[in-house]
This record gives structure tokens, sequence and C-alpha cells, in this order.
């Protein structure tokens, strides 16, 4: 799994917190899986401090010992228990496999596809075969999940079978490219976006702060957004082309309640009543329960008419 596959898919025995991927042939004797029987010697374990039993022969097999940072690997298992999101027959104290996966910060993948109860020999092989049918057509991995279960035969698998991850996230099918000459342009509060000669399947604009705000237009070239609350980040996406996500600069933020958990990243930041003559004028206030994070590599100003009120969490970094 350290070979920088870009899809990895599971058909070994498992459990919450180990999928097998060898046996001395004898697995009827060995109980070292948190969910009873397990047919393996040889795991792949959630976590490395996870030892299985005494009849593992492997080390350093955690997830938390995968190397794959920059080359992330989207799983589908068809083993049994992978992720029960409801704690079904995990071991208290440790993360399941789809868990695991899909928070490491240096290594792991955006998503794992696999069982919260037991898959099963045939049926599930039949889902999968179904999912990678949709995803010729359909790239979007919650699409193509969901697409699998459309008519099937069996209920069950369809229930067992589900997706850890962003189900908007795209699965690329083929080597990727890249977006090249996307341009930014403000106008007051209209923002236009070029994304530099490719129709692209949706050109996205949300506000930084996580406040909910969001406009998005599909199957366009260059498009016009207006009344854009900043700051604000624009994602252009296509199918087989790397997403284009632009970064925060000198970020100027006047007039907002802020009540959102948030981390900006950017080089400049100003906060305060009248900051920005773009903008109308307002006070900041970091209202009660609220969680910022500002971490600029320049210059943070907190001008007159910033607030944070008590309850609230403000970090300037």
């Amino acid at each position: 799994m350290n070979k920088h596959y870009g899809l990895y898919c599971v058909f070994n025995h498992g459990g919450p917190c180990n999928f097998g991927t060898a046996t001395y042939g004898n697995w009827s004797s060995f109980n070292g899986c948190p969910s009873g029987i397990c047919p393996c010697n040889y795991a792949i374990y959630a976590n490395k401090s996870y030892t299985g039993g005494s009849n593992y022969t492997e080390t350093a097999n955690g997830f938390e010992d995968l190397t794959n940072y920059n080359f992330p690997t989207i799983i589908y298992s068809a083993s049994c228990q992978n992720m029960p999101f409801d704690n079904s027959g995990r071991t208290v104290g440790f993360r399941t496999l789809g868990e695991a996966f899909t928070v490491m910060y240096k290594g792991g993948g955006p998503a794992y596809m696999g069982n919260t109860r037991d898959g099963y020999v045939g049926k599930s092989q039949d889902l999968e075969t179904a999912f990678f049918n949709s995803i010729k057509s359909f790239p979007q991995l919650g699409i193509s999940e969901g697409n699998s279960k459309v008519g099937f035969y069996d209920h069950f698998t369809c229930l067992t079978h589900n997706l850890i991850g962003c189900p908007e996230m795209s699965m690329w099918t083929a080597t990727p490219s890249s977006f090249n000459g996307v341009s930014i342009t403000e106008s007051g509060t209209n923002v236009t976006v070029n994304s530099g000669g490719v129709v692209a399947d949706k050109i996205c604009i949300t506000s930084a702060l996580n406040d909910g705000y969001f406009q998005v237009q599909t199957n366009q070239q260059s498009c016009t957004f207006t009344n854009v609350s900043k700051p604000y980040f624009v994602t252009i996406t296509k199918t087989n082309y790397i997403p284009s996500l632009n970064s925060l600069q000198a970020v100027y933020i006047q007039n907002k309640n802020i009540s959102s958990t948030t981390y900006l990243n950017c080089q400049t930041a100003s906060l305060g009543y009248n900051v920005d003559v773009l903008q109308t004028p307002g006070n900041v206030v970091i209202q009660n329960g609220a969680n910022i994070v500002l971490d600029a590599t320049g210059d943070i100003l907190l001008d007159k008419g910033f607030e944070v009120q008590l309850g609230a969490t403000f970090e300037a970094k």
C-alpha cells in the first residue's frame, strides 16, 4: 500500500480494526480479531498499537505506518465490518479501518468504501462490479456508490456497504490534467473567474469563514459571481483534472459576526470596522462559541471595531 496505488481493493477477511493478508490455513483456531474468529496470521491494522493477538507475526503494519503522503489512495473493501458507525464489534480505544485511513495527516486517503457489517462472497463482489461500471460514467464517489445499489438483488449487502468521505468527490479514471492560466478578478462585490480556456464541470465560490455561503456555476469557462462574501475560496473542478483552489493572500474582514469554526491560512490579514474601502463598514465580532485560527505569514492587523466575545476562541499566529 506504500507503492502509491491510486485505488486499492480489499477482498480479504476482516474486522473493525484489521483485514487479513495471508493465512497458514488453520484459521478456525485463531481468535485475535476483536469481532471474534479472524482468519489471518498476517494483517493490516487500523492502529499499529493494536497487536491483534499472539498469532500475528508481522509488525509495522498499521495504517499509521503508511508513507503515501501526496499520493492519496481510495480504498474499496469487501471485507467484513471494516467501519461500523455504531462501534459494533470494535475494540474500545481504537479507530476502525475506515476512520483511521481517512484521518491520517501524512498518509492514507480521502475515501474508504467498506462494510459496516459483514460482506459476502459473491454478493459483495457483484456490488463492487456495479460500482465500477457506474464510476466510468459517474466519477463522483457518492453517485456511483448509490447507483451500485439501485435494483441490487440483496438488501442487506446494500445497507452494509457505505462511504466514508465526501460524496461529491470525483475519482480520477485517467492520469489527471491541470488547470493552467486560471484568473480571478474583482469589481466591487462581483468576482469573475476564468478557468484558463477549459470548460469546467463546476466553478464554486465559498466563504473562507465557513459560514455556509456558496455559489456554483456549471459547464462554464468564464463566469461572474455577484454579491460575494469576502474572504472566499474559488474551486474549479472537472472530470480527470486536478482541482484548482485559490490561496488566500491579503485578507480583509469587516462587518461580520462570526460564529463558526474556521482555520484561515493567508499572507496578511486585517480585521476591523473599516479596513477595506470596497466593503460596507461594520464591526467584526467573534461570537460566543466560535473557534477561529488565523495563520498568516505576514502582518495581522486587529483594528478598531474588532471584538472577541466571552466564550469564543481566537488565535492569531
